[in-house]
């Protein structure tokens, strides 16, 4: 496995969704083969009720990858959902997902088992 080394974005991204605005978080991280991890994950927002990362998914991504990654490789970066619970005994845990991207687009998201980085 690639270790991540290096953390180079950490924020909030925002878009319209379809009828609300959709929040996720993003973290970008640089591994130390030098590919790109992104994690998308619930917002850091108290009582966060808009569209789930999840389900908008493939939108997030494009427009991360747009923002933040236009200049590399979409072959060299790798997605993850990491999904966390206001519950004492569920820890949180990231899944891969895997897209299809048109030089521009990502869609037909496809998510894999659990990863250990969470």
């Amino acid at each position: 496995m690639n270790k991540r080394k290096g953390l180079t974005v950490k924020q909030d991204v925002t878009m319209d969704g379809h009828f609300e605005k959709a929040i996720c978080g993003v973290e970008i991280y640089e591994t130390e083969s030098g590919k790109m991890e992104v994690v998308l994950c619930q917002p850091k927002q108290a009582n966060y009720q808009g569209l789930s990362t999840t389900n908008y998914f493939e939108d997030f991504a494009s427009k991360i990858k747009r923002q933040y990654l236009g200049n590399k490789n979409h072959e060299n970066i790798k997605w993850f959902d990491r999904l966390e619970f206001d519950l004492p005994d569920c820890a949180a845990f990231e899944r891969e997902v895997t897209m299809d991207f048109d030089g521009w687009t990502y869609s037909n998201a496809s998510w894999r088992g659990t990863n250990a980085h969470a």
